[in-house]
């Protein structure tokens, strides 16, 4: 996953998600990003300020798509 600054148009950090990560919604209570990777079967939490890892939760089947669902706190996928 790449931090982009728009404002500069540069990469400013590149966190590894996965071999292939496919999407990423946004989670505006905890401000981490979800990105699932359906080839490895895993979804990864990551923390855009201090550009790290925070969790990996396993996805069996795998998931592509997806949508937050702040207020239930859940994450549907595809």
């Amino acid at each position: 996953m790449s931090i982009i600054d728009l404002g500069a148009g540069k990469v400013t950090a590149t966190i590894q998600t996965g071999s292939n990560p496919d999407y990423a919604v946004f989670d505006a209570i905890t401000e981490l990003f979800r990105v699932s990777s359906a080839a490895e079967a895993r979804l990864t939490a990551v923390d855009p300020v201090a550009g790290v890892v925070r969790a990996t939760f396993a996805t069996p089947g795998g998931v592509v798509h997806m949508v937050i669902d702040v207020a239930s706190r859940r994450i549907w996928g595809a």
